[in-house]
């Protein structure tokens, strides 16, 4: 990964630096480190899927690629009817449950993570209205760049999120 790093920043010192970590540290094969060093293709097939992960990663800046929303959309549009989602979205802004939760008197800490380019009704300030509003022990965390499926957009920050939240309520 290092190594695929420093060629995408083209540090020719961190290239140096990490070849001879990869060549005698870590016993990479001498033409895995070399096809990495010139951008070839890597000959072995789990060293090349790392490579072609960690430069999308670093090619998107960690964002999903519109490859993966195309899919995703896709994948939403064959297995849901526009009927089944429109109730669900209605079940999920008009239903009124609030009376229940307040009475369930919740004391357990809530995390709530929300994506900040999620649809209007599953954004901060229906979120804070309504989670804000039922349960005294909510903390929010809003992510910049996510939508509705932040452990799929953002996993490492989410996970860092809820490694956080745990760790400030043991």
């Amino acid at each position: 990964m290092l190594l695929t790093i420093s060629r995408f920043n083209r540090c020719e010192y961190c290239m140096a630096a990490h070849s001879m970590i990869a060549d005698q540290m870590s016993r990479v094969p001498p033409a895995v480190t070399e096809a990495i060093r010139k951008g070839l293709a890597i000959p072995e097939p789990k060293l090349a899927a790392l490579s072609v992960f960690t430069d999308t990663l670093l090619g998107t800046r960690g964002l999903p690629s519109k490859a993966w929303a195309r899919v995703k959309t896709e994948r939403h549009l064959q297995t849901s009817t526009k009927r089944a989602l429109e109730l669900y979205y209605r079940m999920w802004l008009e239903t009124d449950f609030s009376a229940e939760v307040r009475s369930a008197r919740v004391e357990t800490p809530l995390l709530v993570i929300g994506g900040r380019q999620d649809l209007p009704g599953f954004q901060e300030e229906h979120l804070r209205r309504t989670f804000g509003a039922w349960y005294p022990n909510v903390d929010f965390n809003f992510i910049t760049d996510a939508g509705h499926y932040p452990m799929q957009e953002t996993p490492v920050y989410l996970a860092s999120l809820v490694e956080r939240f745990l760790e400030a309520h043991r």
